[in-house]
C-alpha cells in the first residue's frame, strides 16, 4: 500500500462519524415492564407523599395550638389540590412540544424532596401550606408525564394492562400512606413521616435517571452500522423474550410514528388542545371519573382521621390501618380489571364499577359497628379504584384516533379534574363534618355519584353500555370520534 493511499485511508477514518453505543443495559432499561415498574413506583411515592399526612395533620395542628382543625387540615390539603388545579394544563401543553420527559420528571421529584424538607423543619402554618403546594406542582408533572410515557412505550392492546399495574401504585401509595404516616408519627414523631417520604423518593429518583425511553434509542442508529447492529440487536432481542419484555414496540417504528404525530401536534393551537379534550365523548368519560373521584376522596380524606376518633376514639394509626385494609383487593384488581378493559372494552367495567360503588357511601353513615363500617369503606374503596384502569384505555384510544393532542394531554385533563374537584371536595368536606356532621359527608358522596353516573354510560366505550341497551339487535355504535 503507497503512503498516499494510507494517508487518504487515515483521513477517512478522521471524518468517519464516532460510533454512538447503546447506554449500558438499554435493553432492559428501555423495557416494557422496566417502564412499567418505574411509572407504578412513581405513582406511589407521589400518593404517598400525599397521603402520608393524612391521619396526621389534624393531630399536629392540634399539637401546634389551633382551632377548628377539619376546616385547617381541609385548607392544607386544599393547597395541594389547587397547584396541580392551575399548573397541570399549561405544563403539560408546553413539554408536549418539547417532547422532554425524563428531566421534568427528575425535576419534579427534587421539587417534591425540597418540599419534605420544608416540612421537616418548619413548623409555621404558612409554610406547611406552601410545602403542600410545591407537592402540587411537582405532582402535576410526575402524573401527567408518567402515565403518558407508559402510552408512548407500549403496544396499544397492552396498554390496559400496563396502565392497572401503574394504577395499582396509586391505590398502593393511598393506603400504605396513611398506615406509615399514622405509625411514625405515634411512634417517632412529626418528622419520622417527611424522613421516610424522602427515602422513597431518593429510590424514584435513581429509577427515573436509568429509564430510556423507546424514542431515545433511534439516535444511536446514526453511528457506525456496528452502532446500529448493537442497537437493534438488544432491542430485538429483547422483545423476542416474552418474559423481560412482553410486546414492546419496534423503537424504528415508534421513533418515527411518535416524530410525525409530535409534528402535527405543534399546529394545533393550545386552546384548540383544551376544546377537543373537553368536548370528546370518550375523553369526558375520564374526566367524569376523576371528577367524582376527586371530590368524594377530598370530602373523606381530612374527615375519616376525625370520625373514628371522634365516634370510636381512634388515633391516627388505627386511621391509617384502615386505610391499609384496602390494600390488597386494590393490588389485585386494578391489573386484572386493565387486562380485562383491554379484551372485553372498558364499557363493561367501568360503567358497572360505577354502580357498585354508589350506596357504599349511604352504609357508611354506620355509628354502632366499627368493624361493619371499615367493610363498607373498604368495599366503596375498592369500587371507586376500579374505575381507573379502563379510563387509561379511553386516553390511548382517544389519543391514538385524534392527531391533535397526546396521551400526556389526556393525562393532564385527568389530573385537572382529579385537582379542582379534590380542592372543592376538601373544602365542602371540612366545612360539612365541622358544622353538620359526618352522616353529610355520606350523602354528599352517594348524590356525587349518582350524579356523574349517567356519563359513564352513555360515553364509555366504542359502543357505550347506554347504545347496547336501546339498540340491543342492531350494530348501531355511537358517533365517531375521530376528527
Amino acid at each position: 500500500m503507497s503512503i498516499v493511499e494510507m494517508t487518504e485511508k487515515d483521513e477517512n477514518v478522521a471524518h468517519r462519524p464516532r460510533s454512538k453505543s447503546p447506554p449500558w443495559g438499554a435493553s432492559w432499561r428501555s423495557s416494557t415492564w422496566y417502564i412499567t415498574i418505574v411509572v407504578t413506583y412513581g405513582a406511589m411515592t407521589e400518593a404517598l407523599c400525599y397521603m402520608v399526612g393524612v391521619p396526621v395533620i389534624p393531630f399536629r395542628l392540634e399539637d401546634l395550638g389551633y382551632k377548628h382543625i377539619s376546616t385547617k387540615a381541609s385548607w392544607f390539603l386544599f393547597s395541594y389540590c389547587i397547584a396541580i388545579a392551575v399548573s397541570t394544563l399549561p405544563t403539560a401543553i408546553f413539554l408536549d412540544r418539547k417532547a422532554w420527559r425524563r428531566g421534568p420528571l427528575m425535576a419534579a421529584t427534587c421539587a417534591m424532596q425540597f418540599a419534605l424538607l420544608l416540612l421537616i423543619f418548619v413548623d409555621q402554618y404558612a409554610v406547611m401550606i406552601l410545602a403542600r403546594t410545591i407537592q402540587g406542582l411537582s405532582c402535576s408533572i410526575i402524573w401527567s408525564i408518567g402515565f403518558a410515557l407508559i402510552c408512548e412505550n407500549v403496544e396499544m392492546k397492552n396498554i390496559g394492562r400496563q396502565l392497572g399495574f401503574a394504577f395499582s401504585g396509586m391505590s398502593i401509595g393511598n393506603i400504605v400512606g396513611p398506615a406509615a404516616g399514622g405509625g411514625l408519627y405515634t411512634t417517632l414523631g412529626w418528622k419520622a413521616p417527611w424522613v421516610f417520604c424522602m427515602i422513597v423518593c431518593s429510590v424514584e429518583l435513581l429509577g427515573r435517571w436509568l429509564a430510556v425511553e423507546q424514542k431515545d434509542l433511534i439516535k444511536y442508529q446514526n453511528g457506525s452500522p456496528e452502532a446500529t447492529e448493537e442497537a437493534g440487536t438488544n432491542i430485538t432481542n429483547l422483545s423476542d423474550d416474552p418474559e423481560s419484555m412482553d410486546n414492546t414496540p419496534s423503537f424504528e417504528q415508534a421513533a418515527n410514528d411518535d416524530h410525525t404525530n409530535h409534528d402535527e401536534r405543534k399546529k394545533v393551537s393550545s386552546l384548540q388542545v383544551v376544546k377537543i379534550l373537553f368536548t370528546l365523548q370518550r375523553s369526558l368519560t375520564g374526566i367524569a371519573v376523576n371528577f367524582r373521584l376527586g371530590l368524594i376522596l377530598g370530602a373523606i380524606d381530612p374527615t375519616l382521621t376525625l370520625r373514628l376518633r371522634d365516634q370510636w376514639g381512634k388515633d391516627s394509626h388505627f386511621a391509617g390501618l384502615v386505610y391499609l385494609a384496602t390494600a390488597v383487593p386494590c393490588l389485585i384488581t386494578s391489573p386484572f380489571e386493565g387486562w380485562l378493559a383491554d379484551k372485553i372494552g372498558a364499557e363493561w367495567i367501568l360503567s358497572p364499577a360505577a354502580i357498585l360503588s354508589a350506596p357504599f357511601p349511604l352504609l357508611m353513615m354506620l355509628s354502632k359497628s366499627l368493624p361493619g363500617f371499615i367493610i363498607c369503606f373498604v368495599l366503596f374503596f375498592v369500587f371507586l379504584n376500579s374505575t381507573l384502569a379502563p379510563v387509561g384505555v379511553e386516553v390511548a384510544a382517544v389519543a391514538d384516533q385524534n392527531s391533535g393532542i397526546s396521551e400526556l394531554h389526556q393525562f393532564a385533563a385527568l389530573n385537572l379534574a382529579w385537582s379542582v374537584s379534590g380542592a372543592v371536595g376538601t373544602i365542602i368536606g371540612g366545612q360539612l363534618y365541622d358544622h353538620v356532621g359526618w352522616n353529610a359527608i355520606c350523602w354528599f358522596s352517594f348524590a356525587t355519584s349518582l350524579v356523574l353516573l349517567p356519563v359513564t354510560m352513555v360515553y364509555t366505550g366504542e359502543r357505550p353500555l347506554f347504545y347496547r341497551m336501546i339498540y340491543r339487535k342492531s350494530l348501531r355504535s355511537p358517533p365517531s370520534e375521530e376528527q
